[in-house]
């Protein structure tokens, strides 16, 4: 579609259609949406780009003098007239070729959600029958010491899924972009107190114990009390993991001016320095034969989604292996 008027853009309609392709002058009411769009560079035209439609590509023309003129040029190409035919058939090739890369970037999308969207609703169903079952068997007084302890694995391992379909959603919205926290005024001294009570069940399963180091006070923070307290769960279920039996996991906090730090701490095995760069990244395949060692295990669908969700805070968050032994997960967010 071309906007505007002038010789030069009568010149450019003229070779556009001589090399095969509609033009549009004017796209009249309910017409279906051009390809791409040219629009001409006027006097006194502003440089702003007037999309209804973000994903058709733009570029603007004008005579070769007007364009040498510009002091300030757009993002999109801009395009100086008189052409030779060799030309307008390049502009047009690769304004074209753009428009089939945004379509098909949005159709790629538009597949990813409606396949995670499938996924997370086939799993709640089946999920919920399981976990609802499992608790009822766990109830029976008749049930032997092996078959509790069957029901209680189950129970994790339903309590594991159920964040993973969270974290499928959360890291499929992660994809497109940083997600959109819900920020309030947290109290955070009360978010870690309820997290670490939450595990403490799971903990007393696996013979750990828990700690609250935390010197916060009345402290509030702006946070998505839900999504930091996800993350501070994970990091928390991953220490789980590795913590021996009769040791202790300790969720420590403390407020500096500008920023919130919390960790966690287990006293399992070290993490292996070639891991512990990539332990956020979705890029990451841990190689378990050069570690020097027995690699620690990891859900890289939660670590990934820790990342967003601190990253989403303008924070960030690192593991470390500190001298003593164990590992440290830690993250940093910011106070206002």
């Amino acid at each position: 579609m071309l906007e505007g008027s002038g010789p030069e853009l009568d010149e450019l309609a003229a070779a556009l259609i001589e090399l095969g392709h509609e033009v549009i002058r004017h796209s009249p009411d309910g017409a279906a949406g051009p390809d791409a769009i040219f629009i001409a560079l006027g006097s006194d035209t502003e440089l702003a780009t007037p999309r209804a439609n973000p994903e058709v590509p733009i570029a603007w023309v004008g005579s070769r003098a007007r364009v040498a003129a510009l002091s300030g040029l757009p993002a999109e190409p801009v395009i100086g007239l008189p052409l030779s035919r060799a030309e307008v058939a390049t502009h047009a090739t690769v304004l074209l070729a753009g428009n089939r890369l945004l379509s098909s970037h949005a159709e790629a999308r538009r597949l990813r959600e409606m396949f995670i969207a499938m996924v997370v609703h086939d799993l709640k169903n089946p999920l919920a029958t399981v976990v609802g079952n499992a608790e009822y068997l766990s109830q029976a007084p008749e049930l032997s010491h092996d078959s509790r302890d069957a029901v209680d694995d189950l129970l994790a391992s339903a309590g594991v899924l159920g964040r993973v379909v969270m974290e499928l959603v959360d890291v499929g919205r992660g994809l497109d972009g940083p997600l959109a926290p819900s920020v309030t005024n947290v109290l955070v001294a009360e978010l870690l107190t309820e997290v670490v009570r939450a595990a403490l069940p799971r903990a007393s399963q696996n013979g750990v114990a828990i700690a609250l180091d935390a010197e916060l006070g009345t402290i509030r923070v702006p946070l998505d009390r839900d999504l930091i307290r996800r993350v501070v769960d994970t990091l928390i279920d991953n220490a789980l993991k590795h913590a021996p039996r009769g040791t202790t996991i300790t969720v420590g906090a403390r407020a500096r001016a500008e920023t919130l730090r919390i960790e966690v701490h287990d006293d399992g095995r070290a993490i292996p320095v070639a891991e512990i760069a990539g332990m956020f990244h979705r890029a990451t395949v841990f190689d378990h034969s050069t570690s020097g060692g027995v690699a620690r295990s990891v859900r890289r669908l939660a670590m990934f989604f820790c990342l967003l969700a601190c990253e989403a805070h303008g924070g960030r968050i690192w593991a470390e292996s500190p001298p003593g032994g164990g590992a440290n997960f830690c993250l940093e967010l910011p106070r206002g």
